[in-house]
């Protein structure tokens, strides 16, 4: 088992390298502000067998649809 510290560490690396720093950050507040705990939120988005990775690439395709939608 790994320390928290280096847990921390990593899991940050992992987000920032995917996401970039503004959305790792925006990713981080959100969790912060949100009422309810990580678990009920882990299990309400990935119940049904999603990984991480694919939500993370539902998020970015809906980040890149979003842009495009603002310039036209």
């Amino acid at each position: 088992m790994i320390s928290d510290s280096h847990l921390r560490t990593e899991c940050f690396n992992v987000l920032i390298d995917h996401f970039g720093y503004l959305d790792t950050e925006r990713f981080v507040v959100m969790m912060s502000r949100s009422p309810e705990d990580y678990t009920s939120w882990h299990q309400r988005h990935f119940a049904n067998g999603e990984t991480v990775r694919e939500l993370g690439e539902k998020i970015k395709a809906f980040a890149a649809a979003k842009r495009q939608n603002a310039t036209a």
